[in-house]
C-alpha cells in the first residue's frame, strides 16, 4: 500500500495493452493498489497485459483479461481444492503456476488446535488471497479482511465449475444481473471464484443445473438477453 492516488490518462472500462501508459501516479491521502496486469515504475503506470483496464473501491486498478493462467492478486477471492495436509497447513490448488497454503489455525475464524476445520483431499474451500508474490506461495485465510469468516470456508455438497475470468469478474459484482435474475426465482447459495471457478449449491439436482446453464450461457449476452434466457429456462 501506499498513500497516493493514480489519475488516468483516459479513464477506465477501456481497452489497454501491453507497454501503454494508463496513468500517472500523484501524492495524496488515498490508499492504492496495482493488481493484475498493472505495474508502477515511478509516477507512471504501465499496462502488462492486454485487457480491460478496471476500478474497484477501496483504490485497486488492474486489467481485466480472459487469459486462461489465474495469476493470484492479494485480496482476490478464490475457490480452491485441498491437495494434501502439510503439518498444520493444508497445500491448496488455486489454478496459478504454484500451489497455495492455508493454514489451518491462523486461516480461520475462532480456530484453535483443538477447534480446527476438518477438509479432506479434494474438498472445496473458499477463500481469501493474503500473500501474492512471485517469489513466494500464495497464502490463503478463511477470513475477511475484519477476521471474520463472512462465508468464507469450506464448500460441501453443491456443483463446482470452471469459468473465464471475465464471467468470474461479472458476477462478482454486486449487480451481477445473471446471479439477481436467477435468485428472484431460485433460492440458491453461490461462490464465486475470481481464479475461474464458481460454485453453486441449491434444494435440487434440476435447479443446480438450471443455475449453472443459466451462469455459463450468460457470459456474452446483455442484461435484457439474460432476464429473457433466465425466463425461459424458469417456464421450462
Amino acid at each position: 500500500w501506499t498513500i497516493k492516488y493514480m489519475e488516468p490518462t483516459r479513464g477506465v472500462d477501456r481497452v489497454v495493452f501491453p507497454g501503454e501508459i494508463v496513468g500517472n501516479v500523484h501524492d495524496r491521502t488515498v490508499p492504492l493498489r496495482f493488481g493484475h496486469g498493472l505495474i508502477q515504475k515511478k509516477d507512471v503506470v504501465i499496462a502488462s497485459k492486454a485487457g480491460i483496464l478496471r476500478y474497484k473501491t477501496p483504490g485497486i486498478y488492474f486489467t481485466e483479461t480472459n487469459q486462461k493462467r489465474y495469476v493470484p492478486s492479494v485480496g482476490d477471492l478464490v475457490i480452491g481444492i485441498i491437495e494434501a495436509r502439510k503439518g498444520d497447513e493444508w497445500t491448496v490448488d488455486i489454478g496459478c503456476h504454484q500451489h497455495a497454503t492455508l493454514h489451518q489455525i491462523e486461516g480461520f475464524e475462532g480456530a484453535t488446535k483443538k477447534n480446527r476445520k476438518i477438509i479432506p483431499v479434494g474438498g472445496l474451500v473458499y477463500a481469501r488471497v493474503t500473500v501474492a508474490s512471485r517469489d513466494m506461495e500464495p497464502e490463503l485465510q478463511c477470513m475477511n479482511s475484519s477476521g471474520r469468516s463472512a462465508g468464507f470456508g469450506p464448500l460441501e455438497n453443491g456443483y463446482m465449475f470452471k469459468c473465464s475470468q471475465g464471467l468470474a469478474r461479472k458476477c462478482l459484482s454486486a449487480n451481477s444481473t445473471i446471479l439477481n435474475t436467477l435468485g428472484s426465482y431460485i433460492p440458491f447459495e453461490v461462490a464465486v471464484g475470481i481464479n475461474g471457478k464458481i460454485w453453486v449449491n441449491s434444494g435440487s439436482i434440476r435447479e443446480t443445473i438450471l443455475v449453472t446453464n443459466s451462469i455459463i450461457n450468460s457470459e456474452h449476452m446483455d442484461p435484457e438477453q439474460i432476464r429473457e434466457m433466465v425466463n425461459t429456462l424458469i417456464n421450462t
